[in-house]
């Protein structure tokens, strides 16, 4: 079938149909993500988001299923219970933000999503849920610095994901400040647009060093894509496999990285990174993949023996961070 939005649209409303109809516990089902934004493709490829929306405990929490090569259905299956009260929604970082975003509805009984929406949306942009929503994501950044700071920990694939939640962290609470949060493959690439919204490009540049820290030649990118492509393949067979990484959704990132290397690098290396990081991760440490993932450590993060070569200038983002809520908090008559 050929690729285009509006047939993405099209599997989404019959997805949407045919869960309904199997599932009489489901009271709403809407559409979210790249899929309702202008261009949802990255190199070709795109996912559905769905959002489920039950009268009891789902069954499960989430299911990526395949479509095609590049089409994965990202489906989350949430309990009624957490929309119950609108002002826990308002604080909220992701659930709320993106019930918030203008979805587009697939399915609802008795106006549950219009009337969950109106409760939610009412006072969602005042400066003090803002703030609600993008202080504890700046805290748990600073507070991963200061734990690495304090004992300095050692290199290894968990600490590194450590090191990347605290960088996402830091640029979803600047995101927070204008729109929804930032998911992994958009990351960087709608990270310096945010930051403009809120005049503050000059962070730009101390994102970009965090994750590419020195330019990377095309024989390179293609060298450390087919290397990054083997660990996820190899992750795959674990039982211990995320959802994100399974195999629907190989293309999904791999794709995305082979265009952005050219466009966007920065971007490329952070869903790159990421993902390879959270590979070796579930991967035995005597495995050759962790060798290369290491090497890929050192040249894309500047990270080797240690974390103190980078510490310095995360240090720095996160003070960038602060003063851009601190200031956004002035503004607005909120300052404590």
């Amino acid at each position: 079938m050929r690729i285009t939005k509006e047939a993405m649209l099209r599997l989404a409303r019959d997805t949407a149909v045919l869960r309904a109809n199997q599932d009489r516990s489901i009271i709403c089902i809407y559409l979210s993500g790249s899929l309702i934004s202008e261009d949802p493709f990255l190199g070709g490829s795109t996912d559905i988001d769905l959002f489920v929306i039950h009268s009891g405990r789902p069954v499960q929490n989430r299911e990526i299923l395949y479509l095609n090569d590049d089409v994965s259905l990202d489906i989350a299956h949430i309990e009624q219970s957490r929309f119950e009260q609108p002002r826990h929604l308002r604080a909220d970082a992701w659930l709320g933000p993106f019930l918030c975003a203008k979805p587009r509805v697939l399915y609802d009984t008795q106006h549950w999503f219009e009337f969950t929406e109106a409760s939610v949306a009412a006072q969602f942009y005042r400066p003090e849920y803002v703030l609600e929503r993008a202080r504890p994501l700046e805290a748990a950044a600073r507070q991963t610095w200061m734990d690495f700071h304090l004992a300095q920990p050692e290199v290894s694939p968990g600490n590194v994901l450590r090191y990347l939640r605290a960088i996402e962290n830091a640029g979803n609470a600047i995101a927070l400040m204008t729109g929804t949060p930032l998911t992994e493959r958009r990351f960087m690439l709608a990270l310096p647009d945010r930051l403009s919204k809120i005049n503050r490009d000059v962070l730009k540049e101390r994102f970009e060093k965090l994750i590419l820290s020195s330019p990377v030649s095309d024989l390179d990118w293609t060298q450390w894509i087919t290397q990054w492509e083997a660990a996820i393949q190899q992750m795959e067979s674990s039982e211990k496999c995320p959802l994100e990484l399974s195999k629907p959704r190989w293309n999904y990132y791999v794709k995305a990285v082979t265009a952005l290397s050219v466009e966007a690098p920065c971007a490329a290396a952070w869903i790159l990174m990421k993902t390879w990081s959270q590979a070796v991760s579930l991967l035995p440490s005597e495995s050759p993949f962790c060798r290369t993932w290491q090497t890929a450590c050192a040249s894309f993060l500047n990270i080797q023996d240690s974390f103190l070569p980078i510490w310095g200038d995360l240090d720095s983002v996160l003070d960038g961070v602060e003063e851009s809520l601190d200031g956004f908090a002035a503004e607005n008559g909120l300052a404590e």
